[in-house]
């Protein structure tokens, strides 16, 4: 039986640089390390593949919505 892709294994290089991307956009002050620290209570390291694909579906649209975070 086949096993079903993992989906909490290690980000590829490009889901890392769309949510450090998408982060930067939102107008964050600080680093994407910082953002998933204060949101997520885990270190960037840590994200599961739902969560980032779930912080880029999220926040992919809304340019400058945490400039007061």
């Amino acid at each position: 039986m086949t096993k079903a892709p993992d989906k909490t294994s290690l980000l590829s290089s490009e889901l890392l640089a769309e949510v450090c991307s998408v982060i930067q956009d939102t107008g964050f002050v600080g680093s994407a390390e910082a953002y998933v620290k204060q949101f997520y209570g885990k270190t960037f390291a840590e994200l599961t593949v739902n969560e980032a694909e779930m912080i880029v579906r999220t926040l992919k649209n809304k340019p400058g919505c945490l400039n007061n975070t």
